[in-house]
Order: structure tokens, then sequence, then C-alpha cells
């Protein structure tokens, strides 16, 4: 039987690729990561990765071990998870990434709620847009706009916001109203990157029955990467007009600091679920019981029904705790 350190140490991180990442997870030093897989090695007498300066990987006999050893901490986690069930009682670290301006003025909030109720739970809050890999930045779960493009992961629609275009006041004086989505490729428009394709701007018309949707591809001087809120910044400096979601917008436009843009178009976004916010979680055979904790409170709060909640969620058995 192998010390459970050394497997805990091994499987994090196979799973991030990253003795560093693995050590932030396991709140210990990136050296005794590596001796402990090192011990590990010794023991099982295989050399489980490969490492070079940049890299790390596992090796052909490290990766069929290291999907024993997942099973085996699996089914680990989930006997203490019976009993934490049996007792009521969710404790452990979750590691979530929250992006965008609903996520931290809702979400985040939100999640005081969720502490008070779970005393032993702990999480540990990121603020990113950044749509990377969630498995190598060792986050259990994320809250962002737009669906990922990520076969690995599992990708649940918690909100559906709707788009406006919007710029600042000074911008219209400067250039005026614009009286058709057309009119916009003679502006300087701020627009946004999702992975490696920039966002295409669809524009319905809310009246006039066969009247046909518009697209345009905006001409961008200013590409924003990774960052919600420096899109509304830029907007708000006067950079040009852009697209945000309307709760983002609505402060802006009562406090007179952006004007919408085209009002009898409804505009829609070309990037899969650009204008919804999504829960994101690796894919994984088994959740813990702290992870599916706060998955079925975020869908609690924020997916269909009333009180609180503003859309609808999609795909998630909450009361079997299954993904269907």
């Amino acid at each position: 039987m192998h010390d459970l350190r050394l497997l805990a140490a091994f499987a994090q991180a196979a799973r991030s690729g990253s003795f560093t990442v693995a050590a932030q997870i396991l709140h210990c030093s990136p050296g005794a990561v590596s001796k402990n897989i090192a011990r590990l090695e010794q023991e099982v007498g295989i050399r489980l990765f490969n490492r070079t300066t940049r890299r790390l990987s596992l090796t052909e006999e490290g990766s069929e071990f290291f999907y024993a050893v997942q099973r085996s901490l699996d089914e680990l986690q989930r006997a203490d998870d019976i009993v934490a069930a049996a007792r009521d009682h969710v404790e452990g670290v979750v590691r979530l990434a929250v992006g965008g301006t609903f996520g931290k003025t809702h979400v985040l909030p939100a999640l005081a709620r969720l502490m008070e109720r779970h005393r032993a739970l702990n999480l540990e809050i990121a603020f990113s847009d950044d749509p990377g890999d969630l498995i190598s930045r060792g986050y259990d779960l994320a809250v962002r706009c737009g669906a990922p493009q990520d076969s690995r992961i599992i990708c649940r629609r918690l909100i559906s916001l709707p788009l406006k275009l919007v710029a600042s006041p000074g911008y219209v004086e400067r250039t005026g109203l614009p009286s058709h989505p057309y009119d916009l490729f003679r502006r300087d428009c701020i627009n946004v990157r999702h992975g490696d394709a920039n966002c295409a701007w669809i524009f319905v018309p809310s009246t006039g029955a066969g009247t046909a949707a518009v697209r345009i591809d905006p001409p961008a001087r200013v590409m924003i990467l990774d960052h919600a809120e420096a899109l509304v910044a830029t907007a708000l400096g006067g950079f040009g007009p852009t697209v945000i979601d309307a709760f983002t917008a609505h402060p802006h436009l009562d406090a007179g600091t952006l004007v919408e843009l085209l009002p009898g178009w409804r505009v829609e976004a070309s990037i899969e679920g650009g204008g919804d916010v999504y829960l994101v979680y690796p894919h994984r055979d088994y959740l813990p019981l702290r992870i599916r904790a706060v998955i079925d409170f975020l869908i609690d709060e924020f997916g269909s029904g009333g009180g609180r909640r503003i859309g609808p969620a999609e795909g998630y058995d909450k009361a079997a705790g299954l993904l269907s």
C-alpha cells in the first residue's frame, strides 16, 4: 500500500501538469511535491513523468498508473462523502474562478450565504475572465461568460443576459448616432477575442417582419483579451462603440455615462453563448461533495424560478447530484 500523501501529490501534478500548481492546491512547496513524486517513483520502480525545464508530462506507464490511482482516490473521496452527507457536513477547499461584472456583483456576495450554511467549507477565489485551461490552473469550477470550447469540461448555462450596443456620450457627440448597423463599418469599434476568433455582432430588427438580420465584423482598433471589465472601461473612455451585456450596461445607461446605440435592433454575439453566464468545471466521473454543494447552491440561486433567480439552468439533476 502506497502512502496516500505520495499518491495525492502525484495525482495533482498529473492533472495540472505542474509541480507549482499542485503545490498551491496541496498547500506545500513545489520542492515537497517533487520529493514526494521522486519517492513514489522509487517505490513503484518506474518513471512517472517526463521532466523538462518548460514542461511536465506523464510517461506512458505514468499515464496508466494515474488513471488507476485516480479511480482509487475517487472511491476514497466517495467514502468520505457518504459519511459527510450522513452527517450533513460539507467541508474542504473549493478553488473557484469568477469572471465578469455579474460574477463579482452577484455571484460573490451570494457565496457568503453558502459559507454561512457550511461552516467547514473554504473557498479560494480567483477573479479572472481568462478562458484558459481549468485543469492546468487547478480550479475546481468557474463562473464566466461565454461557452468554453473545450470538450474536456462540463459547461452548464446559469443565466442568459441580453446584449446592448453602447458608446460614451463624448464619442456620440463627436461622431453622431448610427442609424443602421452598416454605419459601424465607418466607426472605430471595441471588440473582444474569444480564443483565436474575434467576435462578430449580429443585429436582428426588433420590429418589421421580413427584415433580415445583419452580421457585422466590427473594424476594431481596440481588441480586449480576457477581461470583461476592460471592455466597459474602454467604452467609458470614449474609444468607440462596443457590445456589453445589459446587466453591466444598465447602471451606466442610468447614470448617463454610456448611451445605447441602435435601440431598434436586438444584438446577438456570434460566439456561442456570448451573452450567457456559464458554470464550468473539469469533467470527472465523481464530483466531491464540497464541489457538488457549490454547484447546487449556484443553480439554486441563479437557476429557474422566482426570488433572486434570473434565468434557466440546464442539464443538471440536482436531486440526484448527477450530470444529465
